[in-house]
């Protein structure tokens, strides 16, 4: 069985860095990276899908990772899923 981690991340840096951090968990899983929070919301929202987790950056433009997760749990299929929420910011000042 295939699973599923949805990416929601401004940067693609950090989304490849997530892609490669994931990729160690097999060959049965599969990352699906979206660089807009307003497109993965759409697509979440409109596929069947349930992913096996959904990682969502908390500083992007636009919406917040904290809006996005919110947005989110308004799909009922997607209720139970788990959400990541993590922040760069740390690293960008270092």
């Amino acid at each position: 069985m295939l699973r599923t981690i949805i990416i929601i991340d401004d940067d693609p840096e950090d989304i490849d860095l997530m892609k490669d951090t994931t990729g160690m968990l097999g060959e049965h899983h599969v990352c699906v990276s979206f660089v807009d929070a307003c497109k993965a919301l759409e697509y979440l929202r409109s596929d069947t899908l349930v992913p096996t987790l959904i990682v969502v950056d908390l500083h992007m433009p636009k919406i917040s990772g904290q809006e996005c997760v919110d947005e989110i749990r308004l799909i009922q299929r997607l209720q139970d899923t788990p959400v990541a929420i993590y922040s760069s910011a740390a690293r960008q000042r270092l």
